[in-house]
C-alpha cells in the first residue's frame, strides 16, 4: 500500500500556474500525540531554531515549537501545559498558543538549570495544535526549550462520584470550589485515560484541618487496587504526588479519605494526572513535501469510515489531515475532491485556522488559495453536518503552487503581463513574437511519466491559429494549435529521469495584419504538471479464492433524505489472463 506524494517547484507562466508531479513513498502514520504526555523538544516541530545539547534553540522573535495533541478519549476539558525552559542572555517572553490563538504569556528568565512553567487552557475534544512561540522584544536574548509536558486536571465540581462527598466555597481553591472529605472510608473515583503503558504522576493538591498529632491520609487505589498513601501534611493548599505504571486504557481512580479523628478533615480541590518526566512519547512522523497529492484513504484521520478509494467523514469533527514541508514562500492552491450524500459542510485549516468553508451537496471539486510560508504547516479538513443528515467523502486533497506571473522568467523582448479578469489568476502572460517563451527549472521527484497541461488561448489573426510549442531540456515534446477561448492543452512526458529538468513553451507563429489592425498573440494563463495516473489503497486478495462475508469491506452512509445506503466490496487480483 502506498500513497504518492506531490511536489511541485518553480513554474512556468506569467500569469500563475500550477505545476504537480509526484513520487512514491510507503505511507507513515503521522503523529497526534495523545493526552496526557511529555514529548522532548528536538523530537517535535519546528519553524526556525537549531538542536543544542539537551533541546531546542530558538533565537529569533516568531521562531516556535508545535505538535498536535489528541485530547478525544480524554474525560476532562481543561489541561495544563509545563514548559521546561530557560533563557540564554537575556529575559525573553514565551507565548504558548492552541490552534493559532493566544492563552499565555511567560516570562522566562536565564538559568543554568531548565526550569517549570506552566498554564492551563480549556480544551474541546479533538486534535489541536500547540505552539511555544519565542517574543525575546528585541532584546539579545534566546530561549532554549527542554520538553513540554500536557497534564489532564480533574477539579472538585467535576467528580460527582464517591462516599461522603461535601463540595464547598473557598476562594483559595482553584476555581474556587473543594471536596470535603470527614469520615474514615470517604472517598472521591474518576474515570481517567492512559494512552498508553508507562509511569505517570498523580498529583493531588489538598489541605487538612488539623486535630491531634497524627496528620491526613489520601489512599490512593486504581481499577480496585492499592498504588500508595499520600500524607496530607499542610494547613494549606499544597500538592502531593505519587508514581504508578499504568496499561493503555481506561482506568478507574479512586482517592479515599483514612486516620480520622474527630474534628479532623481533608480538603482537596483539584488532582492532576501526566506522564512522568522521563516518559517522553517518540514521535514519528512523515513530513509530506508541498505541493502534493494525498489520498484521503491512506491519510491519518479521526472518526469516518473507508469507502471504495475514499474515507467518509460521518460526524461532526470527523476529519482528515496532514503535515507538509513548504521549501518556498509562495501562494499554494489547495483542490478538495469530495462527493456529499445529503446537505453537508467541511472546512479546510491551516495550522488551525479556518481558511475557507464550503457548503456541499452532491459531486464537488473545492478550490482555495492560500499564502504558505516555508516551513511546516498541519492541513486538515474538517466535518459539519450542521444537524442534518448527511456524509462527505473524501477522495484527493491536492496542493499545488499558484505562483503569480511576475515571479515567471519570460523571454522575448515583446512577452510582457497585463491583467486579465478571465484568466484564473488575474493575469495573463502575452508572447506577442515569434520565439517568446516562458520558462522554469523544476525538480522531477521521481523517474517515469507525467501529464503537463497549459491553459492559454489566442488573440486571432490570419487564417491560422496560434501555435505553442514545449520543450523539455531544449527537446521538442510536443505542439498545439491555441484556439480564441481558454482551454487546457495536455502532452504526456515519457521516460523522464528524477531530477531538474528545463521546461520551455514557445510562441511558434506570429502574425500581424496591417490593415484589419489585428496581432496574433499567444497568452498563457496556468501551467499544471501531474502524475500519468494516481494512487488507490488497495488491499487485495489473489485469485482463485473463496471470499468469506466477514472479509468483505463494507460502509453504511447517508444518502439523499437521509436514506440509509450500504454497500460492500473486495479488490481481487486476477494473476493471468483466461
Amino acid at each position: 500500500m502506498v500513497v504518492r506524494e506531490v511536489f511541485m517547484c518553480a513554474c512556468i507562466v506569467a500569469a500563475g500556474f500550477f505545476c504537480v508531479f509526484q513520487n512514491e513513498i510507503e505511507p507513515s502514520v503521522l503523529v497526534s500525540v495523545k493526552v496526557p504526555c511529555v514529548v522532548e523538544a528536538e523530537k517535535i516541530f519546528s519553524k526556525g531554531g537549531y538542536e543544542t545539547k539537551n533541546g531546542w534553540l530558538l533565537n529569533e522573535d516568531g521562531e516556535f515549537l508545535y505538535f498536535m495533541i489528541d485530547t478525544l478519549n480524554s474525560t476532562t476539558c481543561e489541561y495544563e501545559f509545563e514548559v521546561k525552559a530557560r533563557a540564554c542572555g537575556n529575559p525573553v517572553s514565551m507565548e504558548l498558543k492552541i490552534e493559532g490563538i493566544s492563552f499565555s504569556k511567560i516570562e522566562v528568565e536565564p538559568s543554568y538549570d531548565y526550569l517549570s512553567y506552566r498554564d492551563r487552557v480549556n480544551i474541546k475534544n479533538g486534535i489541536h495544535r500547540f505552539e511555544a512561540n519565542l517574543f525575546s522584544g528585541g532584546e539579545s536574548g534566546d530561549l532554549e526549550i527542554d520538553s513540554i509536558g500536557v497534564w489532564s486536571i480533574y477539579q472538585a465540581e467535576t467528580i460527582a462520584s464517591g462516599q461522603g462527598l461535601e463540595c464547598l466555597n473557598d476562594e483559595n481553591a482553584e476555581n474556587g470550589s473543594y471536596l470535603r472529605l470527614t469520615e474514615d472510608g470517604d472517598f472521591f473515583e474518576k474515570q481517567i485515560y492512559s494512552p498508553r503503558e508507562c509511569e505517570y504522576t498523580f498529583k493531588i493538591r489538598g489541605k487538612e484541618v488539623q486535630n491531634g498529632t497524627e496528620h491526613s491520609q489520601a489512599m490512593l487505589y486504581v481499577d480496585g487496587f492499592e498504588f500508595g498513601t499520600i500524607n496530607v501534611s499542610s494547613e494549606s493548599w499544597t500538592f502531593y504526588t505519587l508514581n504508578i505504571i499504568l496499561s493503555e486504557g481506561e482506568h478507574v481512580v479512586r482517592v479515599r479519605y483514612t486516620k480520622d479523628v474527630l474534628g479532623r478533615e481533608l480538603h482537596i480541590d483539584e488532582f492532576l494526572f501526566g506522564s512522568s518526566s522521563g516518559e517522553f512519547v517518540d514521535i514519528e512522523s512523515e513530513e509530506y513535501l508541498l505541493p502534493g497529492l494525498f489520498e484521503a484513504e491512506a491519510l491519518p484521520h479521526v472518526g469516518g469510515i473507508a469507502d471504495v478509494g475514499s474515507w467518509v467523514l460521518k460526524y461532526d469533527n470527523d476529519m482528515v489531515y496532514f503535515h507538509g514541508r513548504c521549501e518556498l514562500s509562495s501562494y499554494y492552491e489547495f483542490g478538495i475532491d469530495a462527493f456529499s450524500y445529503g446537505d453537508t459542510k467541511i472546512s479546510l485549516e491551516l495550522d488551525g485556522a479556518v481558511l475557507m468553508s464550503w457548503k456541499l451537496n452532491g459531486t464537488s471539486t473545492l478550490r482555495h488559495r492560500a499564502k504558505l510560508d516555508a516551513g511546516l504547516h498541519t492541513i486538515l479538513v474538517r466535518f459539519s453536518s450542521g444537524g442534518a443528515l448527511g456524509d462527505v467523502s473524501i477522495d484527493k486533497i491536492i496542493v499545488s503552487y499558484a505562483i503569480q506571473g511576475e515571479s515567471c522568467n519570460l523571454s522575448g523582448d515583446f512577452s510582457y503581463v497585463v491583467k486579465d479578469i478571465t484568466a484564473e489568476c488575474g493575469l495573463a502572460a502575452i508572447l506577442s513574437k515569434k520565439g517568446d517563451g516562458a520558462h522554469a527549472r523544476l525538480f522531477f521527484p521521481e523517474s517515469g511519466s507525467y501529464n503537463l497541461s497549459i491553459r492559454a488561448k489566442e488573440d486571432v489573426s490570419g487564417s491560422e491559429h496560434a501555435k505553442g510549442c514545449v520543450l523539455i531540456d531544449g527537446l521538442e515534446r510536443g505542439t498545439f494549435d491555441v484556439s480564441r477561448n481558454w482551454r487546457w492543452y495536455s502532452i504526456q512526458i515519457d521516460k523522464i529521469h528524477e531530477g531538474y529538468h528545463n521546461i520551455s513553451f514557445l510562441f511558434l507563429n506570429d502574425h500581424y495584419n496591417n490593415s484589419a489592425k489585428t496581432d496574433r498573440n499567444l497568452k498563457i494563463d496556468l501551467f499544471k504538471l501531474s502524475p500519468k495516473k494516481g494512487t488507490t489503497k488497495e488491499e487485495f486478495v489473489i485469485a482463485p479464492c473463496k471470499i468469506e462475508g466477514e472479509s468483505l469491506q463494507n460502509v453504511t452512509i447517508y444518502g439523499k433524505e437521509g436514506k440509509l445506503l450500504s454497500k460492500s466490496w473486495v479488490y481481487v487480483k486476477f494473476p493471468e489472463s483466461c
